[in-house]
């Protein structure tokens, strides 16, 4: 993909779930937003969702980007799972303001929503001008939470189940066609995948490991192999 974004500039935001939080100070300011019309970069975040912090010391590319810009070493999750921490991460609120999903609620949490009146990331930077897209693989990334306000465009494809590859490859393919066929407005791109998320129960080789010791484990078996196809979501 270098050939195609390589003269794209960005300030890329790498977001491992385990980390993501909210800002401290409130809600997002519309009108701070305003503020960059001289200097607005374009923006990329991307959420790994159970991508551990650690582990990104091994990625070679995000290491050079950091290099680049600030890097935050000292950030918290405002939950321990997906809904809860990308509400905070668009809202800038913690969970224990937010509160959605309430505890007392069971899956899928129907009632859980992001409240009309609280500005999202999105939507200050739709507001600031921005063009906004994203591409996420579902399942908790769903627009009836609210977190697809102001979006220009919201995508979700089949979670990693599905075949981790192949989504990925449909997420490059969707952000190199929203990059192409861009106007001279800044964008906001969020891209997020599960492709770490269940890496270690759908793949043969990590099975393949196991011992006597780990009986309770190899009980879960392969779910790709276990489960049929249609019932993966």
């Amino acid at each position: 993909m270098r050939n195609r974004f390589g003269m794209v500039r960005v300030a890329a935001l790498i977001a491992p779930i385990v980390l993501l939080g909210g800002c401290p100070g409130g809600p997002p300011d519309p009108e701070a937003a305003r503020g960059w019309q001289g200097r607005r970069p374009n923006v990329l975040l991307v959420s790994v969702d159970t991508l551990r912090a650690d582990y990104l010391a091994e990625a070679a590319f995000l290491s050079r980007l950091a290099e680049e810009g600030r890097l935050f070493t000292n950030a918290y999750a405002s939950s321990n799972w997906t809904l809860p921490s990308h509400v905070s991460l668009f809202t800038s609120r913690p969970y224990v303001e937010h509160n959605l999903p309430g505890p007392e609620t069971e899956a899928p949490h129907a009632e859980a929503r992001i409240p009309m009146e609280w500005p999202t990331l999105a939507e200050v930077l739709r507001g600031a001008g921005y063009a906004t897209f994203a591409t996420t693989e579902g399942g908790w990334l769903n627009p009836r939470y609210g977190l697809a306000a102001g979006f220009d465009r919201f995508e979700r494809s089949s979670p990693m189940l599905n075949g981790g590859n192949a989504v990925f490859e449909k997420h490059l393919g969707l952000v190199g066609d929203f990059v192409e066929a861009g106007d001279r407005k800044p964008f906001f791109l969020f891209v997020h995948t599960y492709w770490v998320h269940d890496y270690y129960v759908n793949s043969t080789e990590y099975h393949d490991l196991l011992t006597d010791d780990d009986a309770p484990y190899a009980a879960l078996g392969n779910l790709l192999d276990t489960v049929a196809p249609e019932d993966r979501d």
